[in-house]
């Protein structure tokens, strides 16, 4: 209480020292020097019956668990109840309102004085356990804020793991749902992949008799001779043989085989009458009756023997392209296997791919349920330490009222056993206590509590035989709890590496707890990073190199109006193929092939080649061929070449010949080329390209030197050996030579013309000049050599340059 009534008019100490019991920080606190047990209860009640006071309130006050309000309150009623009976007594017992006047043995003021301090030291176990109460309610406050604030932030990573593990959750399913449709697609490739190779090999087993039956073919025509054709079971055998071929590819080359046969013979007609005439020839323009020759012809007995010539060739011919195309098929079998183990290769991978992002998936997953049960436990601990909290600091206050309580009592039985000698004694007076704020938020790792001053004023000083002031000074322990300790992580490590090189990988990098959070501090972050890497398609189209440098113009100039100007090109090599279902553009796309129009000035009729190019003749000698026609325009175009160009010729049909060595002699080729006498047989283009490899080789050639150039083929496009001339033409561009083709185009064959285009390469244009006859070929010499030479020297009286 603020006041206690007691003789006397001492002052107490004004200093409350205090220190903690057992050097605990949250324990109870104590006076320095140890108070004097009050009295018992028993001993209270024995004085009030030998004082005759009236104790009964005194007793009930101590029995009662009152607390502090309650007890000054029922105290009050008591002492005005006191104060009625008092007036109602006689005169005789009434008690002076002062206590300076109150006269007393040395036993009764020993007496006093004991009581006072009695009652003191009672005042100062009211504030020991005040103080201690609030320190230690403080302590267990400041406690429970913290376990409070660990809950909130457990709740929110819980939160936290909640959305994570949905995103996991999620994210598995969609790898699971992306996995499955890649097996479904995989499951279909291979079907697909598994019709496309059946229908190939039928394609082939059919390729493969037919190719049996071109045999027999070919055999059947081997025995023809004069006699033979007039049988009819040779043309029935044949017949019989041919309905026998089951692919469209080979009836139509059967077809086609007839027709040149019979072209074949009709060219021979001409070409005799050609050669009758060859002597006294001026040019390749004399006329002359096809009537006529076929009459002489039939009058000779050559159509015969022509025919079976013809078939002979045009039957072997077929045989090779039945043969080529059977290759070719069992080739585009292979490579769709290949292909298809490739597809199905990639589609593996991207399942794979999409496997391994399942399974990172549910790990996350997995880990995310597993940090949501530990979070859980966490928070569910946190909670029943809370409530453990909670009740021990209900149970704190309880104590401290039931004390607070008895030492009231203490108080109050002191002042009513004082009130029988001194009835009117002022005690001390005292005002509540203020506290200062704590000296320090939470103490840090090491460090020390906080303390917060507590001071009072004395109101009223104490009479006589009053009690003592209590001490005015205080302080309490504070800040006791730890300090919040947030989460301390390390920065990122480096991106690991993707998991995929495309169709979308994951990359991982982390980072390490440094310090964990306690004491209500931030949780830590997610030590675990992942991004998405390498999304492109594993399918990735090639890559191309650099422009290559522009080519020589491919004519010198326009040999007539209507004639096109001369081309010229730069190629894009591929350096880096196409990967999976990635793309590749073709040779003859605008990305990889340019080109430009050079050289439209016109050739004129007296202009002449200059130039030092190496040139070497082709012709065509075998069976179908109308060899006279090819001579007259290598004639033709040694005749207009400049002296200085080396230029050599060779046949090629069922064997392959030199005609004359490359040199600048020209009477001496010309001479060779009027005496050269056709090889005959098939024409078999592979022979005479390699024999023209030889002759470019360095140390075999004769007048060049081993200079590469530029090879002239005569051809009607249709060689019966088309795989080996490939090959043997893609061995002379390896070594720099110059493939160009004169080409008989009477048939408009697309096959021939196909071939030929493989011949030269891109661009065909370039590289070819097609003509409509034999005839034709031989009258215009021209249009070859204004392919052949680099530049042309016009004289004055010459027809005028096209711009």
């Amino acid at each position: 209480p603020a006041a206690l009534s007691a003789p006397g008019g001492r002052d107490a100490p004004t200093d409350l020292r205090m220190k903690p019991r057992s050097g605990r920080l949250t324990g109870s606190w104590e006076l320095m020097g140890r108070a004097e047990r009050p009295a018992p209860q028993s001993e209270v009640a024995r004085m009030c019956t030998r004082l005759r006071l009236p104790c009964l309130p005194a007793l009930l006050l101590a029995m009662l668990p009152l607390g502090g309000a309650a007890a000054e309150a029922l105290s009050q009623r008591w002492h005005l109840r006191s104060a009625a009976a008092a007036s109602s007594r006689p005169a005789a017992a009434d008690v002076s309102a002062s206590d300076h006047d109150v006269q007393l043995t040395s036993e009764q003021a020993d007496a006093v004085k004991s009581i006072n301090e009695k009652a003191l030291r009672a005042v100062q176990g009211m504030d020991q356990l005040l103080i201690s109460c609030a320190q230690s309610s403080t302590a267990k406050q400041e406690e429970l804020a913290s376990l409070t604030a660990e809950v909130v932030s457990l709740r929110a990573a819980l939160a936290s793991n909640t959305a994570a593990r949905s995103g996991a959750s999620s994210a598995a399913s969609m790898a699971k749902a992306r996995r499955e449709r890649l097996k479904d697609s995989l499951r279909d490739m291979q079907r697909q992949c598994d019709d496309q190779l059946a229908a190939a090999k039928r394609q082939r087993e059919v390729l493969e008799k037919d190719l049996v039956n071109a045999q027999k073919l070919q055999s059947i025509s081997s025995g023809c001779d004069n006699k033979a054709l007039l049988q009819v079971s040779w043309a029935a055998a044949l017949r019989r043989e041919a309905a026998e071929l089951r692919s469209n590819f080979s009836r139509r080359a059967f077809d086609e085989a007839v027709s040149r046969a019979q072209a074949a013979v009709d060219d021979a007609n001409r070409g005799a009458c050609l050669a009758e005439a060859w002597p006294g020839r001026a040019s390749g323009q004399q006329k002359y009756s096809e009537t006529a020759c076929k009459q002489a012809a039939m009058a000779k007995g050559t159509t015969a023997k022509q025919r079976c010539a013809a078939f002979s060739v045009e039957l072997q011919r077929m045989l090779r392209r039945v043969m080529a195309q059977q290759s070719q098929a069992r080739t585009a079998e292979n490579a769709l296997r290949t292909k298809c183990a490739e597809r199905t290769a990639v589609e593996q991978q991207r399942a794979k791919q999409a496997q391994q992002r399942q399974v990172e998936a549910s790990e996350d997953l997995s880990r995310s349920l597993a940090d949501a049960g530990i979070l859980g436990g966490a928070r569910d601990a946190k909670l029943k330490e809370e409530e453990n909290l909670q009740k021990a600091l209900k149970q704190d206050r309880k104590q401290c009222s039931l004390r607070l309580a008895r030492l009231k009592m203490q108080l109050k039985d002191a002042v009513t056993m004082r009130k029988t000698l001194v009835p009117n004694a002022q005690d001390c007076m005292v005002s509540d206590w203020v506290w200062s704020e704590c000296s320090q938020r939470c103490m840090q790792p090491g460090g020390k509590p906080g303390y917060k001053n507590g001071t009072r004023t004395i109101q009223l000083r104490p009479s006589k035989f009053g009690m003592a002031c209590p001490p005015t000074l205080a302080k309490m322990p504070c800040g006791t709890q730890p300090c919040p300790q947030n989460c301390e992580t390390s920065a990122w490590g480096e991106w690991g590496s993707c998991t995929a090189t495309c169709g979308g990988g994951t990359q991982t990098r982390t980072r390490t707890i440094l310090k964990s959070a306690r004491y209500g501090g931030m949780a830590c972050p997610s030590i675990e990073d992942r991004r998405v890497c390498n999304t492109g398609s594993c399918d990735r189209a090639c890559r191309l190199g650099k422009w290559s440098k522009w080519s020589r113009c491919s004519r010198a100039c326009r040999f007539d109006a209507q004639a096109p100007a001369g081309r010229r090109v730069r190629t894009r090599e591929v350096s880096a193929p196409a990967v999976g279902q990635g793309s590749c553009p073709a040779e003859t796309h605008k990305s990889r092939l340019r080109t430009g129009r050079c050289n439209k000035r016109l050739c004129g009729d007296k202009a002449t080649c200059v130039g030092k190019e190496t040139v070497l003749l082709m012709l065509d000698g075998s069976a179908t061929a109308n060899f006279t026609a090819q001579v007259e325009a290598a004639v033709g175009i040694a005749s207009r070449a400049s002296p200085a160009m080396p230029i050599g010729a060779l046949a090629y049909g069922g064997t392959a010949q030199l005609l004359a060595p490359i040199g600048t002699d020209r009477a001496k080729l010309l001479q060779a080329l009027k005496a050269a006498k056709a090889p005959g047989g098939a024409p078999e283009l592979a022979k005479g390209v390699f024999l023209a490899k030889s002759i470019f080789l360095p140390g075999l050639a004769a007048a060049a030197s081993g200079t590469p150039g530029t090879v002239l083929l005569l051809t009607d496009g249709a060689p019966v050996d088309f795989d080996e001339s490939l090959t043997a033409a893609k061995e002379l561009h390896a070594i720099g030579l110059r493939l160009l083709v004169g080409m008989m185009d009477q048939a408009k064959a697309s096959t021939a013309r196909r071939q030929v285009c493989r011949l030269v390469g891109k661009p065909c244009a370039a590289y070819v000049e097609a003509v409509n006859s034999w005839e034709q070929l031989a009258a215009q010499p021209w249009r070859f050599l204004s392919a052949l030479c680099e530049d042309l020297s016009f004289p004055k009286t010459g027809v005028a340059a096209a711009p």
